[in-house]
């Protein structure tokens, strides 16, 4: 899902997970909007983009439209 939210920018990043009814949700701590993080919808008209991930062998890989970066991040960097 985009770091971004979708409604005014929100640090969805920063955003609280939380479960109901089985569906997993992040909540923008901006404005309360929630989307859930399989889908990205929201309760309201919104819709945030999700990309496919996978992991294996301990690395998560993000399917996207275009290059995101050719070398994985060191483990000892912190972003």
């Amino acid at each position: 899902m985009d770091a971004r939210c979708a409604h005014s920018g929100g640090p969805l990043c920063e955003g609280d997970i939380e479960e109901a009814d089985g569906v997993l949700q992040v909540f923008c701590p901006w404005h309360d909007y929630d989307f859930d993080l399989r889908t990205g919808k929201s309760g309201t008209s919104l819709q945030q983009k999700v990309y496919e991930v996978k992991l294996e062998d301990g690395n998560v890989y993000v399917k996207h439209g275009s290059c995101l970066s050719l070398q994985p991040f060191p483990a000892d960097q912190k972003s």
